[in-house]
């Protein structure tokens, strides 16, 4: 009877335990390396068909590239941009830029599976978060959210970005 009681506390402990999981299967929040995964206008995409990760401008921008596919049918894809003089795991914003920058701190593109380019809008601040939650020379994690628009025109079509996350090898330009 021992046993049993013993068992039973046992499946109790390990049934409550908390994991949460995404409709990817990944656990806690976090994606499989090599994977940027977002929700586009309610639909859940993994782009992991071709991706890259760069940093560049003498470490002051770094690049982040998902596709749906390979090359050359890459299918839908979308672009990360970080941007600041001192990059690190923090959260970074889009703030309004002077032209010809699109950004200044973070920017979001989508590109539909017709080939319809997405952006943030260069005369308008806060369609965009990117948060970096960890950050090496050679990984960076985190998520991100956004609203995007046909040709970074915000009169133009837009699409919202929500539940973004990535978690990508970097290689330094």
């Amino acid at each position: 009877m021992k046993k049993i009681i013993l068992f039973a506390i046992a499946v109790i402990v390990f049934a409550s335990c908390e994991k949460t999981s995404d409709s990817n299967g990944n656990t806690n929040g976090t994606v499989a390396r090599g994977s940027i995964v977002a929700t586009v206008d309610g639909v859940t995409t993994t782009y992991n068909g071709t991706v890259s990760g760069v940093i560049q401008d003498s470490g002051t921008d770094i690049e982040l590239q998902g596709a749906t596919g390979t090359y050359p049918n890459l299918g839908a894809g979308i672009i990360l941009d970080i941007t600041g003089p001192s990059l690190s795991a923090r959260t970074y914003t889009d703030t309004i830029a002077s032209l010809p920058y699109f950004i200044s701190d973070a920017g979001i593109g989508y590109i539909d599976a017709l080939g319809n380019s997405y952006f943030d809008a260069p005369s308008s601040a806060g369609f965009s978060t990117i948060t970096v939650t960890s950050l090496t020379s050679t990984q960076i994690q985190g998520t991100f959210q956004g609203i995007v628009f046909v040709g970074a025109d915000t009169s133009q079509a837009k699409k919202t970005v929500t539940n973004g996350k990535f978690n990508l090898s970097l290689r330094t330009l």
